[in-house]
């Protein structure tokens, strides 16, 4: 991930929190090539569950799991069992809102300059890490299915949240022989926030008020993105 510094986010709690938030990572893995010179890029949108770490020491770990007649996952499992230590991998997890950034909103610049091109304000975090894979037999991938039901029941529903206990045990057995279990031990975590820090305090107040005249829930989100990022916001 290509990071200027004022876009770089490295506190770990607030990475911690943005996953937590947007728990739908794309897992990034490259295996041996199998009829070309450059190596094969699987990729594979997982949700996730995070475990924080007991020590500073530590960045966490990620639980997830995939099915197995994913050709992503039969590469994993030969990766597996030529790599004792696990295979490396990338998990990337994209911010809730993303938009087009016009030059039309830069009203300090445009019309002084007209030196401004467009781009584009989005966040994202990229977790890297080891992973280890657990067969559908082990305690591993029970825990993950009950826990991502959790943690999913409890954040984007409400009544009575349905757990992985309702459906008939036999039903849920045969299921599970399908899956396979995903464990990453995170070994290295950033973080970017690209919302117009760059920008001179005209341009910024430019793109926030252009969001806002959008009178889209969108355009709001992104505006409110934009002012929690200025620079010379007081905390």
């Amino acid at each position: 991930m290509y990071l200027r510094a004022v876009h770089a986010e490295l506190d770990i709690p607030v990475l911690h929190s943005f996953i937590e938030s947007n728990p739908l990572g794309i897992l990034i893995s490259t295996h041996p090539p199998s009829d070309s010179p450059a190596p094969d890029v699987e990729i594979t949108h997982i949700p996730w569950v995070l475990d924080a770490p007991s020590s500073s020491d530590e960045l966490g770990k990620l639980r997830g799991h995939m099915a197995r007649a994913n050709p992503h996952t039969k590469a994993l499992l030969l990766a597996a069992d030529t790599r004792s230590g696990g295979v490396p991998v990338t998990i990337l997890f994209n911010g809730p809102v993303d938009h087009y950034i016009t030059p039309k909103f830069y009203t300090e610049t445009k019309p002084s300059t007209g030196k401004v091109v467009p781009t584009w304000n989005y966040s994202a975090v990229q977790a890297t890490g080891i992973l280890r894979l657990h067969d559908s037999s082990s305690s591993f991938l029970q825990t993950q299915l009950e826990d991502l039901s959790n943690m999913c029941e409890g954040r984007y529903t409400s009544g009575k949240p349905w757990s992985v206990s309702d459906a008939p045990e036999r039903y849920v057995e045969v299921l599970k022989k399908a899956v396979i279990g995903v464990e990453v031990v995170i070994t290295k975590l950033v973080g970017k926030a690209k919302m117009s820090q760059e920008l001179v305090d005209g341009d910024r107040q430019g793109v926030v008020a252009g969001f806002e005249a959008m009178g889209s829930d969108i355009g709001n989100a992104m505006a409110q993105c934009v002012r929690e990022k200025d620079p010379n916001r007081k905390a």
